[in-house]
């Protein structure tokens, strides 16, 4: 069932007009602009605490909520879905700094669950509010390297949109356009304001005079049931946009706004005001459209949001001093409203009878932090924290005396966060100081915590349940350039799932495979609870590996049991396993298990052959099976296979010489290197250091040999690159060796270097042929004909020619390239 404003207007049934007459009061409007979920601030309202609701108050709070739902005038923008959110600077339009929700949190648990990092510092403030949807918080703030990053709640990236300027305005998420989704709207110091939708994706931005770093309120201002956007800028004005970005006015201070605006019912009539300080010491409350209630003159420029409250009355920082301004009793708005010259009704002045009451406390510091407002000292007792330059931390009663003074070492310029963070029902203070920490206050008198982060603190802090476990977390940005989260690390998802994915991983590492299994399904259970993708996807790899260890274990215990075939099938399966799951760790070990495996397996083959006098052949099954054992790291089979070398190399050394020519001649140079080996093995265990070195060079001349080999087959087969490549290899190796057959072999590779040089050309030219650059193409052509006719490569001429006489439609001309060619001489010392 839809509920509307209109129906309830027009019905004339008298409890349905008495929901009328409460939810269109200021107080009830202001209400839902300050919570943090109304159904439970509506609860509070309308029944009494510790008792339970009569069947019909409790029908009567759900259909207040569902009016105030159908209602876009009562600004439920400013609510977010989920109550245990951050969604804009001091967690609400009236910017208490005060997040109403009981957290199950234990201080002695607490701790750092993750951070990130940005590539600059972080002075934004964070927000928090579900993005896409999917029931889960995301973490949105801006970082001096001029972006704006939303994480999720498990630390990983989300999206990052990038400006021209720092991004230290604390981003406000918020439904601007009443299509059920959220945006992200933030300044830059660019000058601009932006609107992203929640995958990161502009929408429009506004362009101001100066920088940004005011954090946008949205609201029907008007009560008009169309939302507009307010905030500051440097240049000294205050804007408000509609919903799509174009300006619907701007009003002119006299200094810098860096304020957030503050939004309130101040005069009792339709809309809100806008609460807001500036640079040149004033705080405006402004009407819309954009006329001044009423100003006050503070001690000193206003960096710090003002607070407003249900009594009309607004808390401010300006200068040294803190105060609480108000209206006197007696006080009340008058107007007059007039008709301009086309008829239509303006409002002429305005202002307020009575006179404007304050209160004041000083401190002997600059306050640049925002002040928040909780129930400090028992039920409907008020107080506030604010904070100072002249490094204290304040807490005052409603009337401004103080109650309790918490001096640091350095100044703060972090606004204090406020929420029941642990179970006893008391408001815990957060906040942060530019000595490079975030305290933890257990509800004024009580406990202070104390954690470290890599800088100043100059970020006001978030409270929030990212995870909804019923376990607040804190957020905070660190001039580091790190997003800090703290929470207690027994009851976060995120935390206790690494926890029990690291002792899985322990596990595994010891071979306990059973119990791996057993934690990293617990851990994916965990990951999957939380949203963590990347954590389950870790979970899924390591899942998968250990299956395949299964089969790991099962080879090592044939390996052990000399089941040697079998265990090198088995291990083939398991190194192609691992790599497809890019496990690198157990690809190393299962390529040690193949290596010692086949080295068995040689050596096995060597005693078979040595049993039947073929020592030459056996004595390769050792070598080969020796250099597996070292890649191994198996010192033992290391040792067995040279002590076996050594038994068997007792051989003519020059029978060795003499198979390796013989192998050479046939082209078999992978036996000839084997030979050479064997016969460089005997002179060396004879001490013969002469003919050691010759065999040495016999095994290059080998390698040389075999590289002309590849040339000369790639060159048939047309793949000038590769001959080129082992031409030039077997130019080095002769160059080295000073063999006869140099000049041979460079012409080998000159051939080759001229016959890809021609290749490249011929390919080039017919690319500029296809997209029509005939001019060029043709060019191209020539010197690739020029170049292929030096070699004599008659059939890529005749190609050439039949293209050549095909795109320009006579017969071609070409002219030999002498410059390619004079260049690949000098190259090759011909």
């Amino acid at each position: 069932m839809v509920y509307n404003m209109e129906d309830f207007e027009k019905s004339t049934d008298e409890p349905t007009k008495s929901i009328h007459k409460l939810v269109s009061k200021p107080a009830i409007r202001v209400l839902i602009e300050e919570s943090q979920g109304f159904l439970q601030h509506s609860t509070r309202l309308l029944c009494l605490k510790g008792k339970k609701p009569s069947m019909g108050r409790g029908l009567y709070v759900q259909v207040i909520f569902l009016v105030l739902l159908s209602t876009p005038a009562l600004s439920l923008d400013a609510v977010p879905a989920v109550n245990r959110s951050w969604p804009t600077f001091h967690g609400n339009y009236m910017r208490t700094g005060f997040l109403d929700y009981t957290s199950s949190a234990d201080f002695k648990n607490f701790g750092l669950i993750w951070s990130y990092k940005t590539g600059d510092a972080i002075q934004s403030s964070p927000s928090v509010a579900d993005l896409d949807g999917d029931g889960l918080l995301e973490v949105v703030v801006g970082s001096d390297d001029d972006s704006l990053y939303a994480l999720r709640g498990n630390g990983s990236l989300f999206w990052a949109f990038k400006t021209e300027g720092n991004v230290r305005s604390p981003p406000t998420l918020a439904d601007v356009d009443s299509d059920g989704r959220v945006e992200v709207l933030f300044g830059s110091d660019d000058g601009n304001l932006y609107n992203l939708n929640s995958k990161g994706e502009i929408i429009w931005d506004y362009q101001t005079g100066g920088y940004v770093r005011s954090s946008p309120a949205v609201s029907d201002l008007g009560g008009t049931k169309e939302k507009e956007i307010v905030f500051g800028s440097s240049d000294t004005k205050i804007y408000c946009l509609t919903k799509d970005g174009k300006l619907l006015w701007t009003y002119d201070t006299r200094g810098p706004v860096t304020s957030s605006p503050a939004l309130a019912d101040m005069d009792g009539e339709k809309g809100m005001e806008v609460v807001v300080g500036s640079g040149d010491s004033i705080v405006y409350v402004l009407k819309n459209p954009p006329y001044k209630i009423w100003t006050y003159q503070s001690a000193g420029a206003i960096v710090s949001s003002p607070l407003v409250t249900l009594s009309k009355e607004i808390y401010v920082g300006g200068g040294k001093s803190f105060s609480r301004l108000y209206i006197g009793n007696t006080g009340v708005v008058t107007s007059r409203r007039v008709k301009d010259a086309t008829g239509k009704w303006i409002v002429e002045r305005i202002g307020m009878t009575g006179l404007l009451q304050k209160n004041e406390y000083n401190v002997s510091g600059e306050i640049y932090s925002a002040p928040s407002k909780a129930e400090f000292f028992g039920k409907n007792k008020w107080g506030f924290a604010i904070a100072s330059k002249d490094k204290n931390l304040y807490i005052l009663a409603s009337n401004l005396t103080l109650s309790k003074k918490y001096t640091h070492s350095k100044p703060i310029e972090s606004s204090p966060a406020v929420a029941f963070i642990n179970s006893d029902n008391k408001p815990d203070v957060v906040y942060g100081v530019t000595d490079g920490s975030i305290h933890i206050l257990n509800s004024p008198g009580g406990s202070i915590y104390k954690f470290g982060c890599g800088g100043a603190v100059r970020s006001s802090p978030a409270i929030a349940d990212l995870e909804g476990d019923g376990s607040l977390e804190v957020i905070v940005g660190c001039d580091d350039g790190k997003l800090y989260v703290f929470g207690d690390k027994q009851k976060n998802i995120n935390y206790m799932a690494n926890i029990v994915f690291s002792q899985a991983e322990s596990m595994r590492a010891q071979g306990e495979i059973t119990t791996s299994l057993e934690k990293v399904v617990q851990a994916l259970s965990l990951f999957n609870s939380s949203g963590n993708k990347p954590g389950m996807m870790a979970c899924e790899r390591l899942r998968d590996s250990l299956i395949i260890d299964v089969a790991y274990f099962e080879a090592l215990n044939m390996f052990q049991n000399a089941q040697y075939e079998l265990a090198s099938e088995r291990t083939h399966e398991l190194i192609i396993q691992y790599e497809a799951l890019n496990d690198s760790e157990a690809l190393t070990r299962a390529k040690r298990l193949s290596d010692r495996v086949e080295a068995e397996i040689y050596l096995s083959e060597a005693e078979y052959l040595f049993g039947r006098e073929m020592y030459l052949n056996a004595s390769a099954y050792v070598s080969a099976a020796s250099l597996l054992f070292k890649r191994a790291d198996d010192l033992q089979g290391y040792g067995r296979a040279n002590a076996l070398l050594n038994y068997f190399v007792g051989g003519d050394a020059s029978s060795y010489v003499e198979s390796g020519l013989a192998a050479r001649e046939d082209g078999n140079f992978t036996s000839a290197r084997k030979y050479f080996a064997l016969a460089k093995l005997a002179y060396s265990k004879t001490g013969d250091s002469a003919n050691e070195q010759v065999m040495q060079q016999m095994l290059d001349l080998t390698q040389a040999y075999e590289s002309l080999s590849l040339a000369k087959q790639n060159m048939q087969l047309r793949n000038f690159e590769t001959a080129r490549y082992h031409a030039d290899q077997s130019v080095k190796i002769f160059a080295a060796l000073n063999e006869t057959h140099l000049d041979e072999v460079k012409i080998i590779a000159l051939n080759a270097t001229v016959l890809n040089r021609a290749q490249e050309k011929y390919l080039q030219a017919k690319q500029y042929l296809a997209v029509g650059n005939t001019t060029y193409g043709i060019q191209l052509l020539r010197e690739s004909y020029s170049l292929f006719e030096y070699v004599g490569d008659h059939y890529a001429m005749e190609l050439i020619l039949e293209l050549e006489e095909k795109e320009s439609g006579q017969d071609s001309g070409f002219h030999f390239s002498y410059v390619d060619l004079f260049l690949l001489l000098v190259l090759f010392d011909i």
